[in-house]
C-alpha cells in the first residue's frame, strides 16, 4: 500500500519527502517530550507535597486525564499505519517498501567536508545497522527492509497496550466497558519510539540526535506554582 504514494516519484524526489516528513514527526515528538517533562513535575508536586497529596484527588485526576488522553493519542497517530497519513509508522512502511532509497552515497554526502576520521565512523556505522550489500558498487549498499521493519514492529509491540486502549476507549465508543492501561504503558511506547527517531534522524539529516526531548532554558516554569491560583470568596460577602 505505501508503494502507491511513492509511483512517479525518483529517488531523490522520494528521500526529500522522506526528510520533510520525518523533520515534522520528529518536531511534534519533541513537543510530546518536553509535555511529558511537565506532566513528571507536576506529578512529584502530588507526591511530594503533603497537603496537596491529601486534598488534590480530583485536581490531580483533572491533570492525569488531559496529559493522558492527549499522549495516548500521539502514540496511536505516530504508528498509524494509513497510507493518507504522516506518521513515523507510514514513514517506516514506505522505508521498508523502497530501502533502495536509503543507500550509502546518500548518506555519506552528509559527510561532505568532514575530516577522514569522521568519515570513516560514518560509513562504518551505516554498514552496522543492517545493509543489503550492492552488487556492482559499493555506495549503492541500502538499508535491509528487514532491519526497518523490524524497528516498526518493535514500536508496534512497545505500544500495543496504547494503541488498544486508543482504539476502544478514546477514538471510538466501543461497547468494551474497562480496559487496563497504566501510565508505564504510556512512557514505555514512548520511550520506545526515542531510538527509533535517533536512528532515522541520522539516515535522513546526517545528523546526530542525542535524544527528542529538548534541555530546558530560562526561567523555571513551575513559577507560576509559587503562588496561589484561587482566591476562595469570604462568606457573606
Amino acid at each position: 500500500m505505501a508503494n502507491r504514494h511513492l509511483r512517479g516519484l525518483t529517488d531523490d524526489e522520494i528521500y526529500a519527502r522522506w526528510q520533510e516528513r520525518f523533520e515534522r514527526v520528529r518536531l511534534e515528538l519533541t513537543f510530546l517530550f518536553s509535555v511529558r517533562r511537565k506532566f513528571r513535575q507536576v506529578q512529584a508536586m502530588f507526591t511530594d507535597n503533603k497537603r496537596l497529596n491529601a486534598i488534590g484527588s480530583q485536581a490531580w485526576g483533572w491533570v492525569l486525564l488531559l496529559w493522558g488522553r492527549d499522549a495516548v493519542m500521539a502514540v496511536r497517530r505516530e504508528l498509524d499505519d494509513d497510507t493518507n497519513t504522516i506518521s513515523l509508522g507510514t514513514l517506516l512502511d514506505e522505508m521498508a517498501a523502497r530501502p533502495d532509497v536509503l543507500t550509502r552515497r546518500r548518506y555519506m554526502a552528509h559527510m561532505t567536508g568532514c575530516d577522514e576520521t569522521l568519515i570513516h565512523l560514518n560509513d562504518e556505522a551505516f554498514t552496522k545497522r543492517g545493509i543489503i550489500a550492492s552488487a556492482s558498487d559499493r555506495t549503492g549498499d541500502h538499508l535491509d527492509p528487514a532491519a526497518i521493519l523490524a524497528d516498526r514492529d518493535g514500536l508496534v509491540g512497545a505500544a500495543s497496550p496504547v494503541i488498544k486502549y486508543a482504539n476502544l476507549m478514546i477514538a471510538h465508543r466501543s461497547p468494551v466497558e474497562g480496559l487496563e492501561m497504566t501510565v508505564e504503558d504510556i512512557h514505555v511506547a514512548l520511550d520506545a519510539m526515542q531510538p527509533v527517531v535517533k536512528k532515522y534522524h541520522v539516515l535522513l539529516s546526517g545528523s546526530a540526535l542525542t535524544a527528542i526531548e529538548p534541555t530546558e532554558v530560562g526561567d523555571d516554569w513551575r513559577e507560576a506554582f509559587t503562588f496561589a491560583w484561587f482566591d476562595r470568596p469570604q462568606r457573606g460577602a
